[in-house]
């Protein structure tokens, strides 16, 4: 990208505001603002297919495990196997269009092939993730109508500080880096993250030129590799991920509903949701929840897997953090002090007449396991539908795992009754205006076709009528 900083530099101090309604949270739980409820996001940038970006500034960035974006011009010198390896490494790979059209010159058609074209050789070439976001040639945004076809995001340079819920996802600015600037040195990368640490916002810092590189503004990569230290140092205050992932973070946690449901004094279960597309949006989000009281600490789980969580105190209260990605399962938090789990709750028994259509057995519990005998055994690998085709009992038992921790097996006695013969009188003559009983034998409880459901009825019917009757036992 080549341009003038002169109509940026009045704007470098700006932060916008704007307030978005999250969906319901449950009570005694928050969600991060930022990723582990760092206090700011600090995005790196890095425009033009610069010949320094992937020898020399990439390592530096992957020597604190932090992640950049490569937006990348397709049609400019490249190489598509070492974009992939950095993919492969956790950094994003991103479009900066075919030619590094000026968007705002071209009409809407002739943007579209720019924006398509760009994302498509991305995704043949990078192969392992999706190119979902855009940094606009020369900073200027062509048609949203046309860029949202193809990206969730882009990117512009007005120098400001990014609200925590941006209010426009195709304006999202970032400060020019390197000699055309005001950002050179490692200390004006220190002193802009810390304002992004003031305003709780989101810092992108945008990087065309490393060294001699021949890249349009270059920043010098000991400057960049100082403020690389000062970022380790105090990574306690920033969240560093690539421009998608920020983005995929904001929309999720401004989407995002958590429902926590109580299996027990001991085990909570806690289920997160939200309306995004799950085969974009699969970013982890960080929720904290207050510690129930008498808990000695707490674990979660996912499913049934051990995740990692962390235990903090914050003005004198404290919680369990840990990261969820929507609709993609269940959590579980449970007491780190319980040693039993009560066995799931059951029907017993459960009845079925002979060749009866029987449905799968049911219990209430976490990760149900289900078994042919009391104890010992290897778990079934399905959940039980019972055969009805014999006349008789079969017990069958069901455990819950809660925490790691597998309760005692409720029992189920599923039994198949033979069908009842049902005997009354074949024909009965009467005379009109007269009445008869008709009497049913042989079952426990009967239905009769004129809704009656006792054992015997008193009919007075004026013309030849027929009654029929089902029992069952």
């Amino acid at each position: 990208m080549h341009f003038s900083l002169k109509s940026f530099a009045s704007f470098l101090c700006c932060v916008f505001t704007f307030t978005v309604m999250q969906a319901q949270i449950a009570t005694n739980y928050e969600v991060g603002t930022w990723y582990q409820f760092k206090p700011a996001a600090v995005s790196y940038t890095f425009d033009d297919n610069c010949s320094n970006q992937l020898p020399i500034a990439v390592p530096m960035f992957d020597k604190y495990g932090f992640k950049v974006t490569l937006f990348t011009v397709t049609s400019w010198s490249l190489s598509w196997p070492n974009l992939l390896n950095a993919s492969k490494n956790g950094h994003e790979v991103a479009s900066h269009t075919v030619t590094h059209a000026d968007l705002s010159t071209l009409t809407a058609a002739n943007q579209d092939p720019e924006l398509k074209n760009s994302q498509a050789s991305i995704n043949t070439n990078v192969t392992n993730a999706k190119c979902l976001t855009i940094a606009y040639p020369n900073c200027n945004i062509g048609d949203k109508t046309t860029i949202s076809k193809y990206y969730i995001a882009g990117r512009i340079c007005s120098g400001q500080i990014v609200a925590s819920s941006p209010s426009d996802f195709y304006n999202i600015s970032s400060n020019i880096c390197g000699n055309t600037g005001s950002l050179q040195t490692a200390q004006n990368f220190n002193d802009k993250v810390s304002s992004a640490l003031t305003a709780k916002g989101w810092c992108v810092f945008l990087i065309h030129g490393v060294d001699g590189d021949g890249g349009y503004s270059p920043t010098q990569s000991t400057e960049i590799s100082s403020h690389l230290s000062y970022m380790n140092t105090n990574i306690a205050n920033y969240w560093i991920g690539t421009f998608l992932n920020v983005v995929k973070y904001i929309k999720e946690r401004n989407g995002a509903s958590l429902v926590e449901t109580t299996i027990s004094k001991d085990s909570l279960k806690a289920v997160v949701t939200e309306t995004l597309d799950s085969s974009i949006y699969n970013a982890p989000v960080s929720f904290r929840r207050i510690m129930p009281t008498g808990w000695a600490g707490a674990k979660v789980y996912f499913n049934n897997t051990l995740i990692t969580s962390t235990t903090s105190t914050v003005a004198g209260t404290t919680y369990v953090m840990f990261d969820a990605i929507p609709n993609r399962g269940t959590n579980y938090l449970v007491n780190t002090a319980i040693t039993t789990v009560a066995a799931p709750t059951v029907t017993s028994p459960v009845l079925y007449c002979q060749n009866a259509t029987a449905s799968a057995l049911t219990a209430t519990g976490t990760a149900l396991k289900w078994y042919s005998v009391a104890t010992g055994g290897t778990a079934l690998t399905t959940t039980p539908v019972p055969t009805t085709t014999t006349v008789g009992s079969t017990n069958y038992y069901v455990s819950q795992t809660v925490g790691g921790v597998e309760s005692a097996r409720s029992n189920i006695i599923f039994t198949v009754n033979a069908l009842p013969t049902i005997t009354t009188a074949s024909a009965v003559s009467i005379c009109n205006g007269t009445t008869t009983t008709l009497l049913a034998s042989g079952g426990t409880s009967y239905k009769w076709s004129n809704a009656a459901t006792t054992a015997s009825i008193t009919v007075s019917p004026t013309v030849t009528t027929s009654y029929s009757v089902t029992g069952t036992n």
